[in-house]
Parts: C-alpha cells; sequence; structure tokens
C-alpha cells in the first residue's frame, strides 16, 4: 500500500524556526527570514564608551599613558625612562617627584632626544614646583646631556 501524504504533512515538511508557521516562501521572505540576529550589534556601543575612555585616559593620567607606551612602543618607552630616571636623579628630592608629562621623543642624527619633562616637586617653601628638563642620548642609547629648561 503506498502511503500518499495528506495535507498536515506537507505543512509540517514546510516549517522551520525561521518559518513556525508554514507559510509558503517567497524570494522575499527567504531572504528576511535566512538572517540571523547580529551578536555584535548590542556591544558596538560599549566599544566606542572603551574607545573614548582610552584615549581621554591616554591624555589625561600619566601612568596609563605610561603603560599603553610600555605595552605598544616598548623601544620608545625604554628611551623615555632613561631619561626620567636621569631626570629624578639630578632633582634634588626626587623622591619627591611627580611625573606631570614624559615629554615627546625626537630622532636626530646623533641619537633620540626626550623634549619637555616636566617633574613637580616639592619646593624650599612647601608649594610645588614644576621643573621641566630635555635629555639628549646617544645612538647606543648613553645620556649625552641633560638641560634643565626652566625652574
Amino acid at each position: 500500500m503506498i502511503k500518499v501524504p495528506d495535507d498536515r504533512d506537507t505543512r509540517n515538511e514546510r516549517r522551520s524556526p525561521a518559518n513556525p508557521r508554514g507559510e509558503a516562501r517567497t524570494p522575499h521572505t527567504d531572504a528576511s527570514d535566512s538572517r540571523r540576529p547580529n551578536k555584535i550589534k548590542p556591544l558596538i556601543p560599549i566599544l566606542i564608551f572603551g574607545g573614548f575612555a582610552t584615549l581621554i585616559a591616554s591624555q589625561e593620567v600619566p601612568a596609563f599613558a605610561d603603560w599603553l607606551e610600555r605595552v605598544f612602543q616598548p623601544a620608545q618607552w625604554q628611551t623615555k625612562a632613561s631619561c626620567r630616571d636621569a631626570v629624578l636623579e639630578d632633582i634634588p628630592a626626587g623622591s619627591y617627584a611627580r611625573l606631570q608629562d614624559g615629554g615627546s621623543l625626537n630622532q636626530t642624527p646623533d641619537g633620540p632626544s626626550v623634549m619637555g619633562i616636566r617633574f613637580a616637586m616639592l619646593g624650599q617653601d612647601g608649594e610645588e614646583q614644576i621643573v621641566t628638563y630635555d635629555c639628549y642620548l646617544a645612538a647606543d642609547g648613553q645620556l649625552h646631556r641633560l638641560t634643565l629648561r626652566t625652574r
């Protein structure tokens, strides 16, 4: 005996999670039904916020900017760290100094230089005093000259 499928059997074959009622498919419903929910779309605002927070923190918090440079540009960070150490040795009360600006790294034919290293330190009368240094390194990374710009 040959089994002839009735109407209910063919309707069940057409049902799927994208088409639960078993409606006939057209080219327009196929395109919209086959789309999956985008799992990345809800994360876009969080990623944008994180990007802006990282940008602001890198400009306003010297320790965060230092960490970013150490992770993503280790050679530049090492050069700046050498100059910071030299400045801390030159400041009379280096243990009480606070880094305000790590300076900008410039490449010269004689070696790298870090311009505008700014530290805040405790002055003679107890007030905060800002000192700015320029640091010149030889091509091999040794300190060539340390210049006090402003006191």
